[in-house]
């Protein structure tokens, strides 16, 4: 077990003031609440063969779009199979949705997408339920359109850049 090494490059999305910091850029680890943290090797820092520890919690996150539901269906069961290749208490795994680009803000359907993907995730979350007091296993994590003025149309901010980048700001600063 070593984790995906694309996080290596995780800071290439980040807020310029984000990225200048020391930790985007190598592994660190503190001890201890309170303490400094100490950089790692990246082997070091990657090597979980003993599981993921819970101050090393994981998001595993699938860009997508909600456009229809036969497409519901296999985003969710893409999500099934991540978990099943990857049982891991300390990870979580989430739909990062959006809709399709359209002439308006809201479309007739987007509400009947919205909550059959929204079944679909607590389905997940009852058929592999977490550890008693842990977050949800399967989570939805949703956008909506905004105005392109580019575009000309309504869609997600920079589709999938965009999805990742705006999550990634949530994570750091609490503010998407």
């Amino acid at each position: 077990g070593r984790l995906c090494t694309k996080g290596s490059t995780l800071h290439y999305t980040a807020a310029p003031a984000i990225a200048r910091q020391a930790r985007l850029l190598q592994p660190m680890r503190r001890a201890q609440r309170g303490q400094e943290p100490q950089p790692l090797t990246w082997d070091a820092g990657l090597d979980f063969a003993a599981g993921i520890p819970e101050m090393h919690r994981v998001l595993v996150v699938v860009p997508s779009m909600l456009s229809s539901i036969e497409a519901n269906a296999q985003l969710a069961h893409r999500l099934e199979l991540h978990w099943l290749a990857n049982r891991e208490d300390q990870a979580q795994f989430a739909l990062l949705t959006d809709w399709n680009d359209a002439a308006q803000a809201s479309m007739p359907g987007d509400a009947a997408l919205l909550d059959d993907a929204t079944r679909r995730i607590a389905a997940l979350n009852d058929s592999y339920p977490p550890g008693a007091g842990s977050p949800p296993r399967f989570v939805l994590l949703h956008r909506p359109r905004s105005w392109s003025d580019t575009e000309q149309r309504w869609m997600g901010w920079e589709r999938k850049r965009g999805k990742v980048g705006m999550l990634l700001r949530l994570l750091v600063t609490g503010d998407a």
